[in-house]
């Protein structure tokens, strides 16, 4: 009698992760879908609303159809089915047609926006392409002709990253944000004068609209003191970029932890883990983005989704490196580099937004100085990403057994 073959524990986890994950965002896909053809079919809703729940809606369809091949291909493997051979194209190639794209997508979607054409119509598919398409380029620059191991292994990290890294980052900034309120009303209380002040406060801004200019003229005195600065450069320059960048990587070290797999495959799962972070990310802000606002925000997100992609993609070159080959002090500078890389982000990204306030801050050239170093941050990031590929391409044909096929037993594992 044959003994009864083996569960591979990793695919179904993979399965079941998929499948749950699935089911929620079609589900809350569906239900927005419902929702918005009943606001349609009201006369008295807003079109900002039917945009909203039509973003929603494609936005829970979209990923979604992304979470269909890791449950499949999940699946195949538990069952021992044969799976589909794969066409061969070259995806770089793919990628940078789709990147042709982007522009005109950007522009249809700032006349829809601005000009309201349709714009509850429109909008929530071109926003979804305006997101995924650049983030698609950038992982296949990153990974091009570097071995990435089995499709299934990559649709496994890109699944982990869009679930298990947004909802971790989510929670603990949650935690983090308790925490703050916690020490700054303790540290409030032994401040009375700081309490009559804010009580002063509180009440002028009683009933005033937040879009006020009188809002702005109250606290700004608040935003000019140095320890209000300081606090807010800690928490979105230091604590955020902390947090982000270690749970970013997480897929790839469970990946790591299993199969042990060289460096050059753990900086190709970095990139796709990155990449599902920053979709999620930039999805959920697009949410309720809509006006003359729509395409310069949705092109500065370009950059953001660059930065997840590198930062996350060092990080994991490093993880592999560390259980790999004991390489732990790699490990340790390309986790301290994608801090440092995402605090400066972050701390530009602010400074920019404080131009909004204009001379009443006073810092106008200060943030022209900010959104300028966003920019050679940008291109810094690129010359990261190309540089790293062009680097692990000759190791890798340098090291023929890093890239040898893997015995048919363990291929997809």
């Amino acid at each position: 009698m044959n003994p009864s073959p083996r569960v591979h524990i990793p695919s179904l986890l993979q399965f079941a992760l998929s499948g749950l994950a699935l089911m929620a965002t079609l589900s809350a896909a569906l239900g927005a879908l419902a929702l918005a053809l009943v606001s349609v079919l009201s006369e008295q809703d807003m079109q900002s609303n039917r945009v909203v729940l039509l973003s929603t809606a494609w936005i829970g369809m979209f990923i979604s159809l992304l979470l269909v091949p890791g449950a499949a291909l999940a699946a195949l493997r538990l069952f021992g089915a044969p799976r589909p051979a794969l066409l061969r194209t070259n995806p770089l190639r793919a990628a940078t047609i789709a990147l042709l794209l982007w522009v005109p997508v950007l522009a249809a979607g700032w006349l829809s926006s601005t000009r309201d054409v349709l714009t509850w119509l429109v909008l929530p598919p071109l926003q979804v392409l305006a997101v995924a398409i650049p983030l698609w380029w950038f992982v296949e620059v990153g990974r091009s002709r570097l071995p990435q191991g089995s499709a299934q292994r990559g649709w496994g990290v890109f699944t982990l990253g869009m679930v298990m890294g947004p909802t971790l980052a989510i929670i603990a900034e949650i935690v983090l944000i308790v925490a703050l309120i916690i020490v700054f009303a303790i540290w409030v209380s032994t401040q009375p004068a700081l309490v009559s002040e804010l009580m002063q406060l509180a009440e002028g801004l009683r009933g005033l609209d937040p879009q006020s200019p009188r809002v702005m003229e109250m606290l700004t005195p608040y935003l000019e003191r140095p320890g209000v600065v300081a606090a807010l450069a800690a928490v979105t320059a230091g604590l955020v970029p902390l947090l982000e960048e270690l749970v970013k990587p997480l897929p790839v070290l469970a990946l790591a932890l299993w199969r042990k797999i060289p460096p050059v495959e753990g900086f190709a799962a970095g990139l796709v883990s990155g990449a599902a972070f920053g979709l999620i990310e930039s999805l959920g802000m697009a949410v309720n983005l809509q006006g003359s606002d729509w395409a310069p925000v949705l092109a500065t997100r370009v950059g953001t989704g660059l930065l997840h992609i590198v930062t996350t993609g060092l990080v994991g070159w490093g993880i592999a490196s560390a259980l790999r080959e004991r390489r732990w002090l790699r490990l340790l500078l390309t986790f301290a580099a994608a801090v440092i890389l995402h605090g400066l982000w972050n701390l530009m990204a602010v400074l920019v937004g404080v131009s909004t306030l204009g001379a009443s801050v006073g810092v106008p050239r200060l943030a022209l100085a900010a959104a300028m170093g966003l920019g050679l941050l940008a291109m810094v990031l690129y010359a990261i990403l190309v540089r790293m590929n062009r680097r692990l391409r000759l190791r890798a044909s340098d090291a023929p057994t890093q890239t040898q096929p893997e015995p048919i037993e363990t291929r997809g594992q």
